[in-house]
């Protein structure tokens, strides 16, 4: 576990939503989604996407925090 000065050293989190589908192969808002968990940056999305992943009922999304270490685009 992290101690909270390591924590500090790796830079802050950002927030993402974490996106995992009732079927293998879903597109939406320009992503593909399986039943395996993706987590997109907040930042990445435009609100129209937010909007379309979170109203879609195959789509389950939450937010999550990102470790700045592991933030990196994803598309």
């Amino acid at each position: 576990m992290a101690t909270k000065k390591q924590q500090q050293a790796a830079g802050p989190a950002t927030v993402g939503l974490q996106v995992v589908s009732s079927r293998q192969g879903f597109r939406r808002a320009g992503y593909a989604f399986g039943r395996e968990p993706r987590v997109i940056p907040l930042a990445e999305l435009t609100p129209e996407q937010v909007e379309a992943i979170t109203a879609d009922p195959v789509l389950s999304a939450v937010e999550v925090e990102i470790p700045a270490a592991e933030a990196k685009p994803e598309k």
